[in-house]
């Protein structure tokens, strides 16, 4: 079997938390649907939705396994991070069409979950012995 170093784990650790942390906080700012989205209320609602199962599916899902080393949870935050902002872009493309305020919180959110699983996905894992007694 092959593991991070002790370092590295502390590291992943405390970024997988702040990972699903982050992706609660984004998860219940979601659920807000500006005046001028009503238009459009109900595949706006179903969008913010879907995007608020998945932060909290993938939050919970990475801090559950922030003892870990699988990628699955951290590669999910990142094909999530990258697909809001996409969408947030969209969103941001739109409000200047509409002269509404953008608001750019969500995108920086985003931005550093992908600089964070992408550091956490590059670590280096080290072979460590069979440790006997178990």
């Amino acid at each position: 079997m092959r593991f991070v170093s002790a370092h590295e784990a502390e590291y992943s650790r405390r970024w997988r938390l702040a990972i699903g942390i982050a992706g609660l906080v984004l998860e219940a700012e979601g659920r807000y649907v500006s005046q001028s989205a009503m238009t459009n209320a109900v595949l706006i609602i179903a969008g913010y939705v879907l995007v608020a199962l998945a932060y909290l599916a993938v939050g919970i899902w990475n801090i559950l396994a922030r003892r870990g080393v699988s990628a699955g949870p951290v590669s999910a935050s990142l094909v999530l991070s990258a697909i809001v902002i996409a969408l947030i872009v969209l969103l941001l493309v739109r409000s200047a069409e509409t002269g509404v305020a953008p608001q750019f919180g969500g995108i920086i959110t985003n931005v550093l979950i992908i600089l964070r699983s992408i550091r956490i996905l590059r670590m280096k894992k080290e072979p460590v012995p069979y440790a006997t007694g178990y």
